[in-house]
């Protein structure tokens, strides 16, 4: 008479367990980093979309103004009551300062969670410059 083994079926086995510990290592690799991407990405845009609300802002005060002058902005930053009224409302990583003259304006801002850059907007051609800090200001 042969006994047959009963082969127990309790759990896995290390080897099972390395194998899904190195695909899921594998699958980390890959998806962390894309993830980091993607949320620098969404920092910028809200940098640039800040930007951009900031300068409807100002191009607001100005068309109001009685002279038709930017000059009342000179020095705002993203508190400042001026920009509040005409509807700015600034997100709480960017900071922004607005430079004006009588005829144009210059906005500069950061988003710290986009370390080491800075964004700029000129009013004479309506872009944003994204540049390392320094190399590109209002100045």
């Amino acid at each position: 008479m042969t006994h047959l083994r009963r082969r127990r079926d309790d759990g896995f086995t290390l080897v099972e367990l390395l194998v899904v510990c190195v695909i899921l290592g594998i699958l980390a690799a890959i998806a962390i980093p894309a993830y980091i991407r993607h949320k620098e990405k969404a920092y910028r845009a809200q940098a640039i979309a800040d930007m951009k609300n900031a300068a409807i802002a100002v191009e607001t005060y100005g068309t109001e103004d009685q002279f038709n002058s930017f000059a009342g902005v000179d020095g705002a930053d993203k508190d400042d009551p001026v920009l509040k009224a005409e509807g700015f409302r600034p997100s709480q990583w960017v900071t922004l300062t607005v430079r004006a003259t009588a005829t144009s304006y210059c906005i500069e801002g950061e988003n710290k969670f986009v370390p080491g850059k800075t964004f700029v907007y000129r009013s004479d051609n309506g872009r944003i410059e994204i540049a390392a800090t320094g190399l590109v200001t209002c100045a």
